[in-house]
């Protein structure tokens, strides 16, 4: 379910990975790297339809997950919850804010 949105979200701190991903995962046709944010759209538009056809949820609310409930999963994910917030992940760190920001994308 976070996977499209997290790309949508962190794609902008290394842009020739997202399209590489792409190309190489999603068999966008490359057009030579000329057009990175349509390529990057395209493959993350094939990831959600790949998710779909396996019959996978979408978003959290299709998971029964409510709005109530994402604040306290982005301070756990980070341990902002017990006061030792620490960033998330490697392309761009992420701290609890973000997190949220990304859950909010994806309910």
């Amino acid at each position: 379910v976070l996977t499209p949105f997290w790309m949508e979200y962190a794609y902008k701190s290394n842009i020739p990975m997202f399209t590489q991903f792409a190309v190489n995962v999603m068999g966008v046709a490359d057009g030579s790297y000329r057009e990175p944010e349509a390529i990057r759209k395209e493959g993350i538009r094939r990831l959600r339809a790949f998710f779909a056809a396996l019959g996978l949820p979408a978003t959290l609310s299709d998971m029964g997950i409510g709005e109530d409930k994402l604040e306290f999963m982005a301070k756990k994910a980070t341990r902002a919850e017990y006061g030792k917030e620490s960033a998330i992940g490697a392309i761009r760190p992420l701290l609890w804010q973000d997190v949220l920001n990304i859950y909010r994308m994806a309910k």
